[in-house]
């Protein structure tokens, strides 16, 4: 029976919806798996405009072609939507048994053997879909191949043998000689063990040279595109570009016109402004300082520092020359920062400084940014960036090295980027998921109602989690599933969590992956592609826009409900807060009441301020200015009781999970 056909790639994008009707969009990492995204997004595009825009890791990489996609079209570029519409035909295009998206993932020649030593594990994990893994003996002899073992195995063993006929003809008992032949064929074991842990201790000794990654994201290929020149070709085409043209840099999305009218410039510094044309943003993890940083930098506390000899080995010359021209040498901003001028001359620090250049905020091609989100452990080398070493004695303040590595190690599922307390529009979520045990049909899930979604999903693989009837695993299998348990709960405990509250969950469309679709198999067959970019992709993006889209009736039931349930929990929140806050103002019990404080603070600074840049009044309050805060806190004081006195407002409307209003560090 023949293999039925690929599905059709949806039609090219010749609607145009109306110019205030937005919708925002976040978008999950998961390597393989974003094949998913484009043809979603296409089914979005003809009836949303889109506004902002967030992703992490693949996430990152198909939010940036759709943030390149909605500039092309504020600037009425004909087609700005069409390399969306073929990313799934091109990375599905099969040369030599190889789809195009495996030969995006080039890695570095000392690497190559590991490379392929992942892909044999990715196989004999996954399998395919509908069908059982790959037998462990296959992983073996694989091993065996990749190191090239096979044949002075084999050798060793023949001259066993032959070793063993010669001794045959000599008066040997036949117990000896089989014993003798035994210990020959295991100490030709034990050998090709030996070289093949003595070459795997090479590659990983080359792993960790290659900044702990095998695949730069680089062309390694003469003439073949990799990853960030395919990417960066499909963001210039979209915004109406050139591949030789400057590169689409995040302040370019956020003058992208509205209604006639150019967006607003960069603030000083390079800094994002509010109201974006096009606002796109993504997330990687700086591992050496343990925390997560937002791609574009728009902190003037964070700054970060690239050296350019370093970051050729990950990105082409055209957009090296884009940083340029939009980054600053390394300069101290205040007192507290190293100054070069004050190290040795020719020392390691002194050149270091003069090299490095200041990451730009709004002058960053988008390209770079989504590689820098996009660096999956392993699959990909981390990033060098710099920073001041503020924990160090101020005589010894330095700059040194971080690493970056994938923004889904901190936050794989942002969906808070673009909350809001009453949404104006939609804000989309798009989650990568894997297919629960009990729906081995439903290849997407929407909550229709309310309450859905609401309980936890279960890590199968923990031990304990297993059904009472299958027999107990493995002791090695246990350990690993326990040890798997914990650092999925590090990594994701915030985005599930979140993925349950009732105003998320009923916005996100989770897509219901099988093994063997996407994750780490990069290697996947083009026809495999393209139905998921169909099944999953395109259905996502039609269930998305029957829910929500406004159609000739007006508002849907769907967004109406949305809307009151954020209202709801938005008071009783509020609510909860206020109260709190309004006995922590009066507070006498073991503290001092906020008006006594603001009083005391026209007399004498309330801080001890840390600063080059002195105060000029002193860091006091004045009269008024006390003034103005306690009619504030009394307005606040005043709005709680209103709230309380009003009984019970929300009717019958219980969220469940509720959520909880708390001052976090903006993420």
């Amino acid at each position: 029976m023949s293999a039925p056909a690929a599905p059709a790639a949806p039609d090219p994008l010749r609607e145009h919806p109306p110019a205030d009707r937005f919708c925002d969009l976040v978008l999950n990492g998961g390597v393989a798996s974003g094949v998913v995204y484009p043809w979603a997004l296409i089914e979005l595009a003809r009836h949303y405009r889109f506004k902002n825009i967030g992703g992490n890791s693949v996430g990152a990489m198909a939010a940036a072609v759709a943030a390149a996609a909605e500039y092309g079209r504020c600037h009425g570029v004909d087609g700005s939507f069409e390399p969306l519409r073929r990313f799934p035909l091109d990375l599905a295009k099969e040369e030599g048994g190889k789809a195009k998206m495996l030969r995006l993932f080039q890695p570095s020649p000392p690497v190559r053997r590991l490379f392929e030593l992942f892909l044999a594990a990715v196989h004999w994990s996954d399998g395919k879909p509908g069908q059982a893994p790959l037998p462990r003996k296959s992983l073996t002899g694989k091993v065996l191949g990749i190191y090239g073992l096979w044949l002075p195995l084999m050798v060793l063993v023949l001259l066993v043998v032959m070793t063993g006929l010669a001794i045959g003809t000599a008066p040997v008992g036949g117990v000896a000689l089989l014993l003798l032949a035994a210990l020959g064929v295991l100490g030709s074991v034990l050998v090709a063990a030996l070289i093949c842990a003595l070459r795997f201790y090479r590659d990983l000794d080359a792993l960790a040279r290659n900044g702990y990654g095998m695949c730069t994201g680089r062309s390694r290929v003469p003439g073949e595109e990799a990853l960030v020149e395919w990417l960066h070709r499909g963001v210039q085409l979209s915004a109406g570009r050139g591949e030789n043209d400057p590169p689409l840099t995040f302040a370019d999305l956020w003058a992208a016109p509205r209604f006639g009218k150019a967006g607003p410039a960069p603030l000083p510094g390079g800094l994002q402004p509010e109201d974006c044309g096009v606002n796109l943003q993504m997330f990687t993890s700086n591992v050496t300082q343990g925390r997560p940083v937002r791609l574009p930098l728009n902190d003037a506390n964070t700054r970060l520092y690239y050296h350019p000899g370093e970051w050729a080995l990950y990105f082409p010359a055209y957009l090296m020359d884009a940083l340029e021209r939009a980054s600053t040498p390394y300069r101290p901003s205040s007192v507290s920062d190293p100054d070069p001028a004050n190290a040795d001359p020719g020392s390691q620090q002194a050149e270091l400084a003069s090299a490095l250049r200041e990451l730009p905020s709004g002058g960053m091609p988008i390209v770079v940014a989504a590689r820098l989100s996009l660096c999956f452990p392993v699959l990909f080398s981390s990033v060098p960036v710099y920073a001041v070493d503020y924990e160090a004695p101020a005589a010894k303040r330095c700059l040194r090295k971080c690493l970056l590595l994938d923004g889904g190690l901190c936050t794989n599922f942002p969906v808070h980027l673009f909350d809001a307390a009453h949404p104006r529009w939609p804000t989309f979520a798009l989650l990568l998921d894997k297919r629960l045990r009990n729906y081995e049909n439903q290849a997407l899930w929407l909550p229709k109602l309310n309450l859905e979604g609401r309980a936890d999903n279960w890590l199968r693989f923990v031990p304990g989690a297993e059904d009472a009837d299958l027999p107990v695993r493995p002791l090695l299998s246990r350990l690993f599933g326990f040890a798997g348990g914990m650092i999925l709960t590090m990594k994701d405990w915030n985005d599930r969590v979140t993925g349950r509250l009732p105003h998320t969950r009923n916005r996100t469309i989770r897509f219901e992956l099988q093994d063997g679709e996407g994750q780490l198999n990069v290697d996947m067959p083009g026809d495999r592609i393209l139905r998921m970019a169909h099944c999953y992709g395109t259905r996502a993006g039609k269930m998305l826009v029957k829910r929500f889209a406004p159609d000739r009736r007006g508002v849907t039931r769907a967004w109406r409900e949305h809307l009151y349930v954020r209202s709801m929990i938005e008071i009783r929140s509020l609510r909860r807060h206020l109260k709190g806050y309004r006995r922590a103002v009066d507070s006498f019990a073991s503290s001092v009441p906020l008006h006594e404080i603001l009083a005391h603070a026209v007399e004498d600074r309330p801080l001890e301020e840390y600063s080059d840049r002195p105060d000029p009044s002193g860091g006091k309050l004045t009269e008024k200015q006390v003034k103005a805060l306690e009619q504030a806190v009394q307005a606040i004081q005043a709005l709680e009781v209103e709230l309380s006195a009003g009984g019970d407002l929300c009717g019958p409307y219980r969220p469940v999970l509720e959520p909880e209003i708390h001052l976090r560090a903006p993420l």
